[in-house]
């Protein structure tokens, strides 16, 4: 009987700690705080970061125009796991990096030479009500895009 007095205590501690994970929700794309660089300008957009064991499902959609939406659904993990995919019309590789408690990088490395070649660095702010995307090409100190997301 102690036990089911104390599976309701049980779920409601698990909802805290996932309720304390900065990434965990929906971002909304903040196209004005937004440097796209040379790429294409979004004319909306959101993230959305679902807990999935000890990492997340990423969920994206970008819209650029009316027709043209791109969506992104990754798994976010930070075991190691190596998943493959495409940068471009390069066949890569990525693996979630956590940098710490607000932050964490996809490194891509090209499948054909083994060389990094591009870190996607996402950080929440301070305060949880901001979530910045860094786009970093190899080699290269100035970010190629920076997109910046604000919670819903």
């Amino acid at each position: 009987m102690r036990f089911f007095r104390s599976v309701p205590a049980l779920f409601v501690i698990s909802a805290a700690l996932w309720a304390a994970d900065p990434f965990v929700g929906t971002w909304k794309l903040n196209v004005e705080k937004s440097d796209f660089g040379n790429s294409r300008i979004a004319k909306s957009g959101s993230t959305t970061y679902e807990a999935n064991g000890t990492g997340y499902m990423y969920i994206a959609a970008t819209v650029f125009r009316e027709d043209e939406v791109e969506r992104l659904q990754i798994p976010v993990e930070f075991d190691g796991t190596a998943h493959e995919g495409r940068l471009g019309d390069r066949k890569a590789t990525f693996v979630s990096k956590k940098l710490d408690d607000n932050s964490y990088e996809f490194v891509f490395t090209d499948k054909e030479t083994g060389k990094v070649t591009q870190t996607f660095r996402y950080t929440v702010s301070p305060k949880g009500n901001t979530l910045t995307f860094i786009g970093l090409n190899s080699g290269e100190a100035k970010p190629q895009l920076t997109l910046v997301y604000d919670k819903q």
